[in-house]
């Protein structure tokens, strides 16, 4: 293994064990994966949607969300944006918790290996990444 996939794989290893401390400390599935990503689940996902549309994101335009984590721009975009979206994030919990939030069969949400978009995610309008390397 590269010493890049090992940093990967701790830097992953890491946030799931952060939310399984949360799920401990606060016995609420909602709230551990919300303050998984830093929590403020609203409040940060109306800053997304709006930051986006302020460069210029259209409801006719596609998005990848790298870093997803729980959904918290996708919420925002899902009665917004008639075209793709596709979030991707490295915790399978995190990415479930998107989708479901999102509430969009015709969306992608993918675990990613935190190193690179998956090559079957098709070109997109909008790339963004909010809070991934934080």
């Amino acid at each position: 293994m590269s010493s890049s996939s090992a940093r990967i794989d701790r830097y992953r290893n890491s946030y799931q064990l952060h939310l399984e401390r949360l799920r401990r400390e606060l016995g609420d599935e909602d709230k551990a994966i919300a303050a998984t990503v830093g929590g403020d689940f609203d409040v940060f996902g109306q800053i997304e949607f709006d930051l986006v549309q302020a460069l210029g994101l259209q409801p006719d335009h596609s998005v990848i969300d790298v870093g997803c984590g729980c959904g918290r721009l996708a919420f925002f975009l899902r009665e917004f944006t008639r075209a793709k979206y596709t979030g991707i994030d490295v915790i399978p919990e995190l990415v479930a918790y998107a989708k479901k939030m999102a509430g969009r069969s015709d969306w992608d949400f993918l675990v990613g290996d935190g190193a690179s978009i998956p090559g079957e995610v098709a070109p997109a309008d909008v790339i963004c990444f909010f809070s991934v390397l934080t």
